[in-house]
């Protein structure tokens, strides 16, 4: 069941019926989100290889191939959806947790969530959640961008803020701001490779996430470094800790290949 909640906007007066933001809740372990999201990401892109052959040649796939293209199509960019909805949450927990950090001006320039009024029994577990559930996509917007001009700032302690923070609080605000599943691929890949002073970003919510920097790293140098789509995709299913994860990898690479074997037999028509 849906719950509203009123909140009034200070710089109108008004109160404001919010629908309520279904947001993860789950523990999450990152190398398998990685190596999802990549998956997916390379499935997407044999599946447009695929298809650019076949205006190239002139020909169609059967009625039965098109459909299995399109529902591999479908699936492929729900899991890159779902990496892209977590990612972009964990986010603005990881850009208001750093901003906790500020200390070295005056306290009238910090940087805070905007004061809503939740109902009581709203489900979240801290102020990040509530925030979450809550606010429209132009107050996430908002907030993201006064965070960015605060980290851009000077003051900041060694180790905290600064620019580096302003990168990542931008591509946060980027994910909040677009639609394109390109962009959204785009910012998924830099948001898994960018650290801030201390490393990898992905290290402060243990009780939704569950990072393991050596191994994360080692997964994202096979992609980095693999030159064979097989051989990845194979290091990726012996990597992989979590079944559903294992389980998407077979479907996706027994997909591909029954498609480009059906081509190869003539499938097509106008062979």
């Amino acid at each position: 069941m849906r719950i509203f909640c009123v909140t009034i906007h200070e710089d109108k007066r008004r109160w404001v019926m919010k629908k309520k933001r279904d947001i993860n809740k789950k523990s999450k372990k990152l190398s398998n989100e990685i190596i999802t999201f990549y998956v997916a990401e390379l499935t997407l892109a044999g599946i447009g290889n695929l298809t650019k052959k076949l205006e190239l040649s002139g020909k169609e796939l059967t009625t039965h191939d098109q459909a299995t293209l399109n529902t591999l199509q479908t699936k492929t960019i729900r899991k890159i959806d779902q990496v892209f909805k977590w990612i972009r949450e964990y986010l603005i927990y990881a850009v208001a947790s750093e901003l906790e950090n500020q200390n070295s001006r005056p306290s009238k320039s910090y940087v805070k969530f905007p004061q809503f009024k939740y109902p009581k029994r709203c489900g979240a577990v801290d102020e990040v959640d509530k925030f979450l559930m809550y606010a429209t996509e132009a107050e996430i917007r908002a907030y993201l961008k006064k965070a960015t001009t605060r980290f851009n700032q000077k003051g900041w302690s060694a180790g905290f803020g600064g620019k580096k923070w302003g990168v990542i609080a931008k591509i946060a605000l980027d994910m909040w701001s677009t639609d394109s599943i390109g962009d959204k691929c785009l910012l998924v890949d830099r948001t898994f490779q960018i650290e801030h002073n201390g490393g990898m970003i992905f290290d402060k919510r243990i009780s939704r996430i569950v990072p393991d920097e050596s191994n994360d790293k080692k997964v994202l140098n096979l992609k980095r470094r693999s030159k064979n789509i097989d051989n990845l995709l194979t290091e990726f299913q012996k990597r992989a800790t979590n079944q559903e994860t294992k389980a998407l990898i077979t479907k996706l690479v027994e997909t591909l290949k029954t498609l480009e074997q059906s081509k190869k037999k003539d499938s097509l028509r106008g062979d």
